[in-house]
């Protein structure tokens, strides 16, 4: 056909014009060319019995990104069909031409990323053109560079990395408000974690104690856990940042009594905006200001990465890893985000000054507080007995033997680290969140029968910026549910429950709502048994309404010398 021929041609013409004119003027050409071609196919055949269909017809049959753009505008434009056909052909090729020409822009952008990369991943300066030619003539995809990279700059010879580690890196950090951060150089001929850590990883893989979390051990994100060269290309040092969110131990909700049941419990990180949305701004901040004052390319994450993250604060100096498998600051606790900068700089190392020897020594508390026995030993969790795991993770019913256990918590669990002594102070002046600040009890503890009547539309609305939009409305529910079970109340949660079993369409929802009736109704039996003759009845039990946390909070030893150091902070 005309067109083909044409097509042809004008590729072939593309080629041997790429090193006289550029990539600008060759992307002008070939729009040119292709509204040129397009204008006098309609030209010379839609009046001669060549209908829009057989336009349609055409373009689906060819699956190129050129022809994609085509089909948009085609979409577009067929809605001009009832007012008249030959105004819809008209436009179409004007239309073609302004599709063509935001696709010149698009490819543009992936051109001046590929020549922004340093690796030969995301291609290179000198192999630029074939790269780009391959984009723009046939119809090869482009890989661009990933959005937590920063574009490849020059390294300046000029900068001395010891100054810029000591003196211009904690003024960024203390800008942009990160806690803590430390530097650690990375061995050139062996970037990544140590033997033990490797050892100890791959070992909790092989015992499956990641769950149903099967990303984590794919062959691909295991070889780039275990060489970050497979992340960033000529990574020399990794840029360790912390922001912490920890509420202090007085910064809690007060607990729940037996006039204001039927409420959930959210992890206090989850209280507020995302912190993947929340750090990443700030690492993203962070990455382009050491890169345009020294130049070099860096990759950012926020517990996204294959990264041993904790691997790398407790290696860098942050902290230690405790026996809950946290990383814990000796003076500031375990209630902060982690994340990372890897940097193709070679920066030295840089561990930040902390006071007093961490570890967690005898200390059992974390271990014996887990109502779900998920510490298995000394900084090894069972992420299938987690409780975050399971309000979280988990996308299909909960185990039977967890939900009692699970008490009122609906979104993360708290509990290791709110036994823990180093996080038994408060911020100095202040009872509340650093990150989030004071938050609505309904924040915090969430009212579960709202939550059983939430819709989705509404649930996309309350929750838009939050981490627990993440799971979804369905898991939400799931979680409220079992919570329902094990705090709610016989004369509002119980029935609300016998409405739900027989108006949802979901059968994950009615399967738990079906044990939440049979855990209150045992909840009911139990409490008139331990009930004195003659004594008024409550609504819920004793033991029952009580959180896990509760339960465990007594062996707190508020006369910890941590109290006296800590509070200051």
């Amino acid at each position: 056909m005309a067109f083909s021929r044409c097509r042809t041609t004008s590729s072939t013409l593309f080629r041997s014009l790429w090193r006289r004119l550029g990539v600008s003027q060759v992307q002008r050409l070939k729009r040119l060319s292709l509204a040129s071609s397009l204008r006098r196919r309609f030209d010379n055949r839609s009046g001669l019995g060549l209908p829009l269909e057989r336009l349609e017809n055409w373009l689906e049959a060819r699956p190129s990104p050129k022809s994609r753009c085509l089909r948009t505008t085609y979409a577009r434009c067929s809605s001009l069909r009832s007012s008249s056909e030959t105004d819809a052909q008209d436009a179409l090729p004007r239309r073609i031409e302004a599709a063509a020409c935001r696709r010149e822009e698009s490819t543009s952008a992936s051109s001046v990323s590929l020549k922004d990369a340093s690796s030969p991943e995301y291609g290179t300066s000198s192999c630029l053109s074939n790269t780009a030619c391959r984009g723009l003539h046939r119809s090869t995809p482009v890989r661009r560079r990933p959005r937590n990279m920063t574009p490849y700059r020059p390294p300046r010879n000029d900068v001395d990395y010891r100054h810029l580690v000591d003196n211009e890196l904690p003024k960024i950090i203390q800008k942009l408000g990160l806690g803590p951060a430390a530097v650690l150089a990375l061995n050139p001929q062996q970037a990544g974690p140590t033997e033990q850590a490797k050892k100890a990883y791959l070992s909790w893989l092989a015992a499956e104690y990641h769950g149903t979390m099967e990303y984590m051990a794919r062959p691909d994100r295991i070889e780039r856990c275990l060489n970050y060269e497979r992340i960033l290309p000529g990574v020399r040092a990794i840029i360790v940042t912390s922001l912490f969110y920890w509420p202090g131990k007085s910064g809690f909700p007060s607990p729940m009594n037996a006039t204001s049941s039927d409420r959930g419990t959210v992890s206090c990180y989850a209280w507020g905006e995302d912190y993947h949305q929340v750090l990443g701004r700030k690492l993203k901040q962070l990455a382009e200001q050491v890169h345009a004052y020294a130049g070099g390319q860096g990759r950012y994450y926020v517990d996204t990465g294959a990264l041993l993250e904790r691997h790398i604060g407790e290696q860098a100096g942050l902290g230690f890893v405790g026996k809950n498998s946290l990383l814990i600051h000796p003076r500031l606790g375990s209630g902060f985000f982690l994340g990372e900068v890897l940097t193709t700089l070679p920066l030295p190392n840089k561990r930040p000054e902390v006071a007093g020897r961490g570890g967690c020594g005898r200390c059992r508390k974390c271990l014996t507080a887990c109502p779900t026995e998920a510490i298995v030993q000394d900084r090894v969790v069972d992420a299938r007995r987690c409780i975050s795991y399971l309000t979280i993770e988990l996308q299909g019913p909960i185990p039977l033997e967890f939900r009692e256990p699970m008490g009122s918590m609906i979104y993360g669990c708290d509990i290791c680290q709110r036994v823990c002594p180093w996080n038994q102070f408060d911020w100095q002046g202040r009872f509340e969140s650093p990150l989030f600040g004071a938050v609505p009890r309904n924040v915090a503890e969430p009212d579960l029968l709202a939550l059983i009547d939430l819709n989705e539309p509404t649930f996309q609305q309350i929750y838009a910026s939050s981490p627990i939009r993440r799971i979804g409305l369905e898991r939400l529910q799931r979680n409220a549910i079992v919570a329902l079970g094990n705090v709610g109340s016989v004369e509002r949660a119980r029935p609300r429950l016998c409405r739900l079993v027989e108006e949802t369409a979901s059968d994950l929802l009615r399967e738990h709502a079906q044990w939440a009736i049979k855990r209150i109704d045992q909840r009911q039996q139990q409490q008139q048994q331990q009930q004195p003759i003659g004594a008024p009845s409550l609504q819920v039990a004793g033991d029952a309404q009580r959180s896990p946390l509760e339960s465990s909070a007594s062996m707190i030893n508020p006369a910890s010398p941590l109290d006296a150091q800590n509070n200051t902070k």
